[in-house]
Formats: structure tokens, C-alpha cells, sequence
């Protein structure tokens, strides 16, 4: 296959590039800002600006008022988003410009130019493509933050691991370097999606968070469909099979390991089984070996768990068949690991999966992965209270109303959560019409509206605990073209 056609095979390829609302991603392209560099506050922005300082003040000084109230403040003035497009210059780029939003929330864009980018965290992958392996790999790394966009010097190490396990070889090969005290790994030659659209390798390599010294390998046996964890030692490329002598090894075969959600020390964990007839869940404490059924160390019979923190578990059970949009309804629990302790947190809600199709919206909506504890219940009439599940403290925000396409995104600590709306007038395109940060510590909630193109394709995510990210394409009639940029939005400054 001849160069061209390749790299043109590889813009039809239905991969996972560009991650938005519905988890889609897609090839590449670039985006064309025509924002200055700041913009001229109005006196009624500075004002409003003003106001918001007032009442964080009071926030501060008043801990019982924190507690009781979370302050809503809409920016009046609306972000002109920028256009997507090539770099007028006719540059490689990237490229950077900005601007401040109310004189609140500081936006950075960032327009890449020409070339595929893929998307990690905060670092950006430039790719070409490799005819010979049929696959895209990265030649240029690049890290995105709320400042904007820099190249860095990255030269990954490549490793080749084979494994054999309960009969059958596993082998893999990954890349890895460390960046900013952590490990960063991709498979399959870097890129980590293959040309012949094989996506589902037989084993998954990962970091450990706060571990720069050794990576968790997860096996998927295609016997059963099973997984198991080893553990890969980065100086001494030797595997453990750290879970041999736990109460896990004795799962199979008559029980078979599926699904797994560690703590983040990777001494405890919450093991989904297969039992033929139904799922269990099973609790692990890694350390002693021990293995016990949820249900018989917390008196409830779950759905499923996740940790608030290492000494904290939430479980929830779906209370009637969860489909979207069904009306399935939820219920929480905490389990105090320590104490032995069962507080029920929430009752049979409704699941507000889909708000875009509730009439109106209502229920809750809630995050199941570690570290998020808190969720959003909705009323009737659009009012919401944040509850946190673990213990079940409820904060009310004022004069906020949920509007209908609206989500909510939590921040990777946790203590903020993302609120953004669907532009429903903009469909099929995914576009968001609204932005704001409910940051729980400080008691206040930023938003504000934005005027987008309708040349623009949207997904979202967070880049770090304070910054918000948007990654723009431009809408062609063959389809996306992006990632073209990043719109970058920190809600860190003091208001």
C-alpha cells in the first residue's frame, strides 16, 4: 500500500481519537482561532467580577455558611468561541492565543496545524503513519496546560514481555517513559491502535499511580473471557504474579474473574465474579490474602463498588433494570472498612442518565469510579442539591436551574464538578452552550455561555483539577477532521 493511500485509509478509520460526550473519538486536523490575545473587560463584567470576590470573602470567613449554601454566579458575557480552520499564517504550528471570560475564567486556544494528533491526559501525540507495522506512531510530543501548548523532549523506552498463565502465552509489546513523576505506557508500537483495527489486545498495560517502578499487566484469556493482574518490574523486567497467594487464585475455574477496582495502593480491591447463573462482587485485601463476598462483609447485596477512599467503600445497587434512558432508580451505601461501619447515603432515585430526554429533567446523577463521592440531585423544577455519599451531607446551590442536556463531569480529585449542557439546536453535531466549574471547597459555581460555530465538532474532559478542556474539529463533508485544537478553560483564579 503506497503512502497516500494509506494515510487516507487512515482518515476512515472509526477509532478512539477524539473523546466527546458519547465517547467517540476520530482522526485529525487543525483549528483556526481568530480570538486577541485578551480582551477589554466591560464595566458590568468587572462589576459582576467584584461581586463574585464579595461573596467568596464571606465564603471564607463563614464555615457554617460554606457548609449550608453553594453560591451560583453566571458571567453575563458570553464566550465567542473561535472558528476551525487552518492556521492563517499557513504555519506548521501549534499556535496559541486567549482571552478572559468575565475577567473569571481565563481561556486558552490552542490551534495544532497540520499533522494527527492523538490525546493522553496532558500530553498530545503527533503521529505518521508506519507502513510498515500499519499503525500511527508519534514522532512529536507536545504538553498541553492552561497556559497552553509546549514540545517536549520525550524518547520512550520499548519493552517486549511474554507470559505464559493457566496454559495459555501472553505477549505484548509497550512503550514507556516517565513524565512528570509518573509513568506514562502505550501499547502496540506507541500509538496504541493498529492499522487492521484490532483495539482489544490480549493484554492491557497501565501505570500505577504514584509508582514509577513497576506496571500492572492485565491478561484477558481467551478460554473463558476471564482477566488476571500480574505485575511488571521496569528495572528488572521481571512479572510477579502478585496475587498468587490471595484468596483471588482460587477463583477459577469454577468462578471467573471479570472485572477489578483497585484502591490507589493497590493493597484492597473490589473483584466482580462470574458465576455461571449470576455476578458477585468479592472484597480482596491484597496484603493479607483474604478474600470475603461484599455481601456478607457489608449485610447488602450490590450491584457494585468503588472506593471513596482506602478505608471508605460506596456500594449501589440498581433497584430496577438500568437502560438508557430507563428509569432505572439507585441506591448508596458507605462501608467504613475500619469501623465495620453501614450508613445509607441514598434511596431508590431516579437515574438522571439522559437528561436531553427527560421531561423535565430529574433524579440524580452520580459518578461510579474511586474518589467520586459526591453527586447531583435534580428537582422537578430544576433546583439542585449536591449530596455526598459518603456521608450523606447535602449542600443546595441558589438560583441555579438544571437545564435540559446538561451533565456533570467530576474533577479527577474530586472537590469540583464539571457542568456543561448539550446545544441541542446544534444536533447531530456535539457542541456544548454551557460551561461551569461547582468547585465544593470554595462554595461557589462559575458558568457561562458560549456562541460556538457550527462548523465545530466538540468533545470534553478535564485536564487537570482546576482546567477544563475542550477539543475542537472542524465539520467537513467527509466527516470530522480533527483533533484540530484545544480550548482551555481554568477556573483556579480567586474571584
Amino acid at each position: 500500500m503506497k503512502k497516500d493511500e494509506l494515510l487516507d485509509a487512515l482518515n476512515d478509520i472509526s477509532g478512539d481519537y477524539i473523546r466527546s460526550a458519547e465517547e467517540r473519538l476520530a482522526d485529525s486536523a487543525a483549528v483556526r482561532p481568530k480570538r486577541p490575545l485578551r480582551r477589554a473587560l466591560t464595566a458590568l463584567a468587572a462589576a459582576a467580577a467584584l461581586a463574585l470576590t464579595t461573596f467568596t470573602v464571606a465564603l471564607a470567613a463563614s464555615p457554617e455558611l460554606r457548609e449550608a449554601v453553594l453560591i451560583f454566579f453566571r458571567i453575563t458575557e458570553r464566550e465567542q468561541v473561535p472558528e476551525p480552520g487552518r492556521l492563517e499564517d499557513g504555519s506548521r504550528g501549534p499556535e496559541v492565543s486567549g482571552s478572559e471570560i468575565g475577567g473569571a475564567v481565563k481561556a486558552v486556544y490552542v490551534r495544532l496545524g497540520e499533522g494527527r494528533f492523538l490525546r493522553r491526559g496532558d500530553l498530545l501525540y503527533k503521529l505518521e503513519a508506519d507502513e510498515t507495522a500499519h499503525t500511527l506512531r508519534p514522532v512529536e510530543y507536545w504538553s498541553l496546560s492552561a497556559g497552553g501548548i509546549s514540545r517536549e523532549d520525550i524518547h520512550p523506552d520499548r519493552r517486549y514481555v511474554s507470559v505464559t498463565w493457566r496454559g495459555e502465552t501472553f505477549e505484548t509489546c509497550f512503550d514507556w517513559f516517565a513524565w512528570e513523576g509518573e509513568i506514562v505506557v502505550d501499547t502496540v508500537s506507541g500509538a496504541g491502535e493498529s492499522w487492521d483495527g484490532d483495539a482489544d489486545p490480549r493484554v492491557d498495560v497501565s501505570a500505577i499511580p504514584g509508582h514509577t517502578d513497576k506496571l500492572l499487566l492485565t491478561f484477558h484469556a481467551r478460554t473463558d473471557g476471564g482477566v488476571w493482574y500480574m505485575l511488571y518490574d521496569l528495572e528488572t523486567g521481571r512479572t510477579a504474579d502478585f496475587l498468587a497467594d490471595t484468596g483471588a487464585a482460587a477463583l477459577a475455574p469454577e468462578k471467573r474473574l471479570t472485572d477489578t477496582v483497585w484502591n490507589s495502593g493497590m493493597t484492597a480491591a473490589v473483584l466482580t465474579v462470574d458465576q455461571g447463573a449470576e455476578k458477585t462482587n468479592w472484597y480482596l485485601d491484597v496484603d493479607s490474602g483474604a478474600l470475603t463476598e461484599l455481601s456478607a462483609l457489608t449485610g447488602v447485596k450490590a450491584s457494585g463498588a468503588f472506593f471513596a477512599d482506602d478505608r471508605t467503600l460506596l456500594l449501589y445497587s440498581w433497584d430496577e433494570p438500568f437502560e438508557s434512558p430507563g428509569p432505572g432508580t439507585v441506591t448508596f451505601w458507605a462501608y467504613d472498612l475500619d469501623g465495620g461501619i453501614l450508613r445509607q447515603t441514598l434511596e431508590r432515585t431516579t437515574c438522571l442518565n439522559d437528561s436531553e430526554h427527560a421531561f423535565p429533567p430529574h433524579g440524580v446523577i452520580a459518578g461510579f469510579s474511586n474518589g467520586q463521592k459526591w453527586c447531583v440531585l435534580v428537582e422537578e423544577d430544576g433546583s439542585v442539591r449536591l449530596r455526598d455519599l459518603k456521608d450523606g451531607r447535602e449542600i443546595p446551590i441558589e438560583n441555579f436551574t438544571f437545564a435540559r442536556g446538561g451533565d456533570i463531569l467530576p474533577s479527577p480529585d474530586g472537590r469540583r464538578l464539571l457542568y456543561y449542557v448539550l446545544d441541542l439546536e446544534q444536533k447531530p453535531v456535539i457542541q456544548w452552550a454551557e460551561l461551569g466549574v461547582i468547585d465544593i471547597g470554595k462554595g461557589v459555581f462559575v458558568a457561562f455561555d458560549r456562541d460556538v460555530p457550527a462548523t465545530s465538532q466538540e468533545g470534553i474532559f478535564w485536564l487537570d483539577d482546576t482546567c477544563v478542556g475542550v477539543e475542537s474539529s472542524a465539520v467537513e463533508e467527509g466527516g470530522l477532521s480533527g483533533p484540530g485544537g484545544y480550548y482551555l478553560y481554568d477556573f483556579s483564579a480567586e474571584k
